[in-house]
């Protein structure tokens, strides 16, 4: 009797016994580790500090490689509007010449020298909309950039979110492979005092080389990520710091039809299409003033023995009568264009709209799943583990058993963070299907936002 009561007070001192994991200050401790009687606090092993992701959004926006091409393609752009808004350069011509006897006797073996000036006027109307469509490729490029920095800073927010589920996730293995630590002391003492058996030694030592296994997977999928952050944001070196706490879709109001307006009015995508329209009717509109005639000044003065013989002007037009059809086909090819743009713009829209239904069905799946995990899975979870644990350690319960329940409690957390995580990526594509995610982020190039 009195051995018994020596284990007992053995097993009690070492489940109370403060330490079970390294103290670490409660401000860096995982969002999602509660501090109960079951995991006291412990060392996660990440970093204190919180990426900050508008430090995060600001690197990609100035560094990533793709968007600093597009934005030297969109000054390319800017670059041809001058030349369009530019007429044809004078012509200067100077012509000498020796006239033969038998051409004209009076100037036999007399020069003279013929000097003429050119300008070439283009036909009425080619100008302006040759410019126009200049200054719509220009918007159009810019549209495009706007667009990839969309899909960049999404995909920035989309790993930020699984960085979040690794990491809590580690926490969540580390604070068992801690309770696995604490159950191997139990054993141990159990065993040695003729309580135990070797079996429950085995079989804890082999638990806890699975949880050592499976952490050494996810610091794997966490590097990972950060390797991906980094080429996101064009650093030289892995971002420090651990992922923040994504936007829980269940504290925001989701309406379909507020987010397609907010769509239609922020997203890049969909403004780029609407301007390819509209370079497809100043396209039109220049095929058009393509038949216009073009228009050729020129004032000649002709010089003989350095002493002006005479002033010429002429005029010369071109004559498009001959190749009407073929610019009346480039009218047809250019409202070929715009119902094509038109098409497009219809399709973005759909999937557009379907993308966000879809999205918010999966919201709306995972939280309800959540909310039956957190009211009756999770506290059934957490009363059985503990309840195994006082029978283990009392001998009313099977280590087997004991470990059957700490799995259960493991699969119903680990479960809820994906869930909780499936809904906050759902979000990510939702903002980054309107557009919205960079709104508040970055100034574009022009000096206004879209």
């Amino acid at each position: 009797m009195r051995r018994r009561a020596l284990l007992l007070s053995a097993v009690l001192a070492l489940l109370w016994t403060p330490g079970l994991g390294q103290d670490i200050d409660i401000e860096s401790s995982p969002p999602k580790a509660e501090m109960t009687d079951l995991y006291p606090p412990f060392d996660d092993g990440l970093p204190p500090n919180t990426l900050d992701v508008m430090e995060l959004i600001s690197a990609a926006a100035t560094r990533h490689p793709e968007l600093a091409a597009m934005r030297d393609n969109w000054r390319i752009a800017q670059a041809v509007i001058p030349q369009m808004e530019a007429v044809p350069d004078p012509v200067l011509t100077a012509q000498y010449a020796q006239i033969p006897g038998f051409a004209n006797p009076q100037f036999i073996h007399r020069g003279y020298v013929q000097v003429s000036l050119s300008q070439k006027l283009p036909g009425y109307g080619k100008i302006p909309a040759r410019t126009r469509v200049a200054e719509l490729e220009v918007e159009v490029r810019h549209r495009l950039y706007q667009e990839l920095l969309n899909s960049i800073l999404t995909e920035i927010q989309k790993k930020l979110v699984e960085l979040y589920l690794v990491e809590t996730q580690i926490q969540i293995k580390r604070k068992h492979q801690l309770m696995i630590d604490h159950l191997i002391r139990v054993t141990n003492i159990r065993y040695s005092v003729g309580k135990g058996a070797q079996p429950d030694v085995v079989r804890a030592q082999t638990e806890r080389t699975r949880f050592e296994s499976e952490l050494s997977e996810l610091w794997g999928r966490r590097k990972r990520i950060l390797l991906r952050l980094k080429y996101l944001t064009g650093s030289d070196t892995l971002p420090v710091g651990r992922a923040p706490v994504p936007a829980r879709p269940h504290e925001i109001e989701l309406e379909l039809e507020t987010l397609l307006e907010t769509a239609r009015l922020y997203r890049p995508q969909l403004w780029a299409i609407r301007t390819q329209i509209e370079k497809a009717q100043a396209r039109r509109r220049l095929a058009e003033t393509e038949d216009n005639p073009d228009v050729t000044l020129a004032i000649m003065s002709r010089w003989f023995e350095y002493r002006p013989d005479g002033i010429m002007l002429t005029a010369s037009i071109s004559l498009p009568f001959f190749n009407r059809r073929g610019y009346e086909y480039a009218v047809i090819e250019q409202e070929r264009e715009i119902e094509k743009a038109e098409s497009l713009l219809r399709e973005a829209l759909e999937k557009i709209e379907y993308g966000l239904g879809d999205k918010l069905v999966e919201i709306e799946t995972a939280n309800d799943r959540y909310k039956i995990l957190e009211d009756t899975h999770l506290l059934q979870a957490q009363q059985l583990f503990r309840g195994s644990l006082k029978s283990y350690e009392t001998g009313e319960y099977d280590f087997n058993s004991l470990i059957r329940a700490q799995h259960t409690l493991q699969e119903v957390e680990l479960l809820m963070i994906k869930l909780e995580t499936e809904a906050s990526l759902a979000f990510a594509e939702i903002e980054g299907m309107m557009g919205t995610v960079m709104v508040p982020a970055y100034q574009f190039p022009n000096g206004r936002m879209p």
